[in-house]
This record gives structure tokens, C-alpha cells and sequence, in this order.
């Protein structure tokens, strides 16, 4: 007899389902945090912030999920990674000679609440079907923040003034240094579950949001001014091209007529900074008053040589979480002179690789390669589990391209930002812990049984 996972339709395509609402509460809980997370509303309404709004809403996703009957405690090898991984960025920072750094004080009042929502998703997916609606949630509540975000932006606000162009922010924190590149990074993560939804559904009126969805992350791309989301978006596409199972040109074709309009119609000064080869003569000026192109090429490898020195400098510590930006100025002399040493004009290193190292030492940089390479190995083992039948298997194989395309493009875009402690790590480890235990323990229960 097969366990619960092996519940008739546990796995099915979901775009097929009966019914187009979930009867797993949490997962309406976690899509709420999700939009905590991205729109940051406490600070728009500062009572929010007060009355710790934000708390009230995960322990409230606690309490539906346990009341609820409906959790699945799991405890993977990721799992147990990320948490040793967490404890050696606790150790980090508590060895750090930066602690009164303002990121790195951010990071260890906060981190933590991204450890428990990491914990929520994974014990609150209970099947496919669960998966899908947290994805989906994910694209919609994205979606309903870039709109909000250009309604702003075409009225006169949602952006910042960065490198002689007007480059648009996401809406309640466009004052920030800096946002623009964070609304580029949320329109990019957004676009890979936008294809592989457009590419599994049947549904027209499903086909035409996605459709609509995808042109405006591109244009949320394009008029962010992020080069990074940019590049890393051409990169997602080359996956998707050279990945045989996956490969629909119809789609392909469709995307790449949205991206040839959007390019025509772009202005000129956005068209001057993707694609001029050099700046004109103002805008070298501005960029020289600000002493260092942080957006670009070399800036970024810097940044990895600059993270380089510092492990060196410090190898089993490292020097704690979020201290890489004023910790560099020990390693580099022009921005040292350039920038000072006060926490308000520090550079980020803006490479995830030398964020790692940097902050983490090598020992940290070992747990974070072995999530790494254990999440891809569990993904590829999948093709090893005889007895998918051919019912399930589409959709299996969809959802791991999904999460192989996803982590690629993450690690990639790692190239040019330091994104080490967002949110989408862990969203992204808790579906992949859930999906992995689902799919194998459904086909070997099947074959221990047959």
C-alpha cells in the first residue's frame, strides 16, 4: 500500500486542476508574506512597522499550518546544510571586527525570520498541487507589484536619478541607493516560472496574464536600468533554447517578439547604456563624480578580487555577515580614499562569490558550494527513479527544469550582484526539499510495492 504521498492525483499537471483555489490555507498565508517581503509595506505605513506586522503574519501561517492537520515535517540534507550554515554565519559574526556595521547588525536581527519561513514553505507543501500555487502566488504577487510600480513611476515617481539616466525603482522605496538594481533583480526572478507556466498551461486566459506578465518584468528590466537583470535574462534564454526536453519555439518566438518591441520603443538613454560602447561626454562626467561605475563589468570582477584578499586576510572567519561593503576598504586603497569609512558610503562588493568568501571564510563557502552541488545532483538523480509514468512525467520533468533554470540563473546573476541573503535562496531550497521527497518517496513506495 503506497503512503500519503501517493494519494490518487497527488501528482498531476497543474495546470489541469478541478479547482482553481487551494485548500491548504497556509499556503495563502505564505503568499502574504511573500508581498511583505517584496513590497515592504511598514515602510510606507511606519504603524505597521510598530505594531510588528510582519510577525503576526508568520505566526499566524504557523498556527493555520499546525491547526490545519496539513503539515508534513521533512528534514532534508539541505535542510541540515543550511542550518549548519547559518550557525557558522552566526559564528562569523560574532568573531567579526565589524558587528556595529549597520548590514551586518540587519542581517542578525533578520535573517533568522527567513530560516522560519524557509521551514514554513517546506513543511506546508504537501503535494504538486501545493508547489504550484506557491509559484503562482509568487508571479502574482510580483506582477501586482510591478503595476503598482509603474502606475508610480508614469505619474512621476518610482525612480532614481543613477549614472545620468532616469532609472525606475519599485514603488514605497525609490528614495533608496540602489532600488533600482533590487526592482530589476524582482522582475528577472519572475520570469522563469512566468515561461514554464506559459509553456504547461492550456488555458487561454492563463496565456494572455503570463503573456502580459513577461512584457512588463522585461520592461521593468529595461527601464530599471539594471545591466546585471539584463545579461542574466539573455542567459535564462540561452538555457531554455539549448534545453532539448524543454525547448518550444512557439513560446520562444512570442518572447522575442516582446523583447524586439520593447527595445524599439526604448529611449535614448537607455538605448545609449545597454548598448553604446562608450559614454558621451556628460555622462562621463557624472559618472566620474560619483568616482566608480559601480554597474559596471570590471566593477564586478573587483569585486571578486576584493572578496579574494579579504578570505585570505581572514580564511576561517571570514568577517561576518553583511560587512563585506567596509571590510573591502582594508584591501582596497582607491576606494578607501574614495569612499571613507562611514557605514552610509561603503561599497558593496556587488559579486556573490566574494561576498561568500569574504564573509563566510572558506569553511562557509563549503556549506553554501555543497548546498550548491547537492540541490543539482537530487535534480538530476530524478531521471534514475524507474516507474514515472508517462501521466506524471511532463510534469515532473517540468517542475525540475523550472528549479534546475531558476538556481543556474541565481548563480549566474551572482556574477554581478551580492544577493547572498535574499529571500529567493531559501524559497527556492524549501520547494526543491519538498519536491525531491514527494516525487522520490511516491516512485520508490511504487516500486517497493509493485
Amino acid at each position: 500500500m503506497l503512503n500519503h504521498y501517493a494519494e490518487k492525483n497527488i501528482i498531476v499537471d497543474p495546470v489541469t486542476f478541478d479547482s482553481t483555489v487551494s485548500r491548504n490555507y497556509t499556503i495563502y498565508f505564505i503568499i502574504l508574506y511573500f508581498w511583505i517581503l517584496v513590497a515592504t509595506p511598514h515602510r510606507r505605513f511606519p504603524f505597521l512597522g510598530d505594531i510588528h506586522f510582519e510577525r503576526i503574519v508568520m505566526l499566524l501561517s504557523w498556527a493555520v499550518l499546525i491547526f490545519s492537520n496539513k503539515i508534513k515535517i521533512r528534514f532534508t540534507r539541505i535542510t541540515l546544510l543550511i542550518l549548519l550554515f547559518y550557525f557558522w554565519m552566526l559564528i562569523s559574526y560574532t568573531f567579526s571586527p565589524y558587528q556595529s556595521f549597520k548590514i551586518s547588525q540587519l542581517w542578525f536581527e533578520s535573517y533568522w525570520k527567513l530560516i522560519i519561513f524557509y521551514f514554513l514553505i517546506l513543511f506546508s507543501i504537501n503535494g504538486i498541487k501545493d508547489l504550484f500555487f506557491i509559484f503562482a502566488g509568487f508571479v502574482v504577487v510580483l506582477f501586482l507589484y510591478q503595476t503598482h510600480s509603474w502606475y508610480d513611476f508614469l505619474h512621476g515617481g518610482s525612480y532614481v536619478w543613477q549614472q545620468g539616466i532616469k532609472r525606475m525603482s519599485g514603488v514605497w522605496g525609490g528614495s533608496e541607493l540602489g532600488s533600482a538594481n533590487q526592482f530589476g533583480m524582482i522582475a528577472l526572478f519572475s520570469i522563469p516560472i512566468t515561461f514554464f507556466w506559459f509553456n504547461a498551461t492550456k488555458k487561454r486566459v492563463i496565456k494572455i496574464f503570463l503573456s502580459f506578465s513577461f512584457f512588463m518584468s522585461f520592461s521593468s528590466i529595461i527601464y530599471s536600468g539594471t545591466r546585471a537583470a539584463m545579461i542574466s535574462l539573455f542567459f535564462f534564454i540561452l538555457l531554455i533554447v539549448f534545453n532539448k526536453k524543454n525547448r518550444n519555439f512557439k513560446v520562444f518566438t512570442l518572447f522575442s517578439f516582446i523583447i524586439l518591441i520593447i527595445i524599439l520603443i526604448l529611449p535614448e538613454g537607455l538605448k545609449h547604456r545597454y548598448f553604446g560602447l562608450t559614454y558621451d561626454k556628460e555622462t562621463q562626467i557624472e559618472i566620474a563624480s560619483d568616482k566608480i561605475a559601480i554597474d559596471s563589468a570590471l566593477g564586478r570582477l573587483e569585486g571578486l578580487q576584493d572578496g579574494w584578499k579579504l578570505v585570505l586576510k581572514r580564511p576561517v572567519f571570514g568577517y561576518g555577515p553583511g560587512t563585506s561593503a567596509i571590510a573591502r576598504n582594508e584591501v582596497n586603497e582607491a576606494i578607501a580614499n574614495i569612499r571613507g569609512r562611514a557605514d552610509d558610503v561603503a561599497l558593496e562588493l556587488h559579486n556573490l562569490y566574494g561576498q561568500v568568501l569574504s564573509e563566510t571564510g572558506f569553511i562557509g563557502t563549503f556549506f553554501f558550494l555543497l548546498i550548491i552541488s547537492i540541490y543539482l545532483y537530487q535534480l538530476y538523480s530524478i531521471k534514475h527513479i524507474k516507474k514515472i509514468d508517462l501521466e506524471n512525467l511532463k510534469v515532473i520533468n517540468n517542475y525540475k527544469l523550472l528549479l534546475q533554470s531558476y538556481i543556474l540563473l541565481m548563480l549566474f546573476y551572482g556574477f554581478f550582484s551580492h544577493t547572498l541573503y535574499r529571500y529567493y535562496w531559501l524559497l527556492l531550497f524549501a520547494c526543491h526539499g519538498a519536491f525531491i521527497d514527494i516525487v522520490t518517496h511516491n516512485y520508490k513506495d511504487r516500486d517497493a510495492n509493485s
